[in-house]
């Protein structure tokens, strides 16, 4: 036999044994990866009020916020928490700050706090919980949502800030702000909850 013929026949082979298993290599479908341990994929989009979406993988949580609001300094509060402010209040009236306080542990605004009812979202029920309070010239009203998972508690406290009216003459005297409006703001963004784990 001819070395050459056999050369070239053995060349022929293995170049089709490497097409066949390139092939079949090429048809074998390999297992999508598996999404990153604690890695949320969005159940829903955020509404277009609050287009911010936030989420929190060590607290197992994501939630909406309005476009405006930004993270503000936790300092004082339990570590893991979270400070947003930048929150819109209405012009003209007395309420002066809005700000949202995420923290684990406990949240020392309840120590005088009364229950406000209940809040589900997300497949938790939130307890509720009001607190007031009020000095010369300033007013403090918390509305705080409180989710009790693997035994323990997470606080989302609604801090509205304003000042009291009643120290100013009437012809500057601001116009109250609408509380019912800003208890209903707090539970719009409550209802964009949801568990990332």
């Amino acid at each position: 036999m001819n070395t050459t013929l056999l050369s070239k026949s053995a060349r022929n082979i293995t170049l089709a044994s490497t097409l066949l298993l390139m092939a079949g290599c090429a048809a074998q479908k390999k297992p999508a990866p598996a999404p990153p341990p604690h890695h949320p994929a969005p159940t829903s989009q955020c509404p277009a009020n609050l287009p911010k979406h936030i989420v929190s993988l060590t607290q197992g949580y994501a939630i909406c916020l309005p476009a405006n609001v930004h993270a503000g300094s936790a300092s004082g509060l339990p570590a893991g928490s979270f400070v947003y402010t930048g929150f819109s209040v209405p012009a003209g009236t007395n309420l002066e700050r809005k700000q949202l306080n995420i923290q684990p542990g406990s949240d020392d605004n309840l120590q005088s706090a009364t229950p406000f009812g209940h809040l589900t979202a997300g497949g938790v029920t939130f307890q509720r919980m009001k607190e007031g309070d009020a000095g010369a010239g300033h007013r403090e009203e918390h509305i705080i949502y409180i989710w009790t998972h693997a035994g323990k508690k997470l606080y989302f406290d609604f801090g509205l800030y304003s000042v009291n009216p009643g120290v100013f003459d009437p012809p500057n005297r601001p116009k109250e702000f609408n509380e019912p409006a800003q208890v209903h703001s707090t539970e719009e963004i409550m209802r964009t909850f949801s568990r990332v784990h």
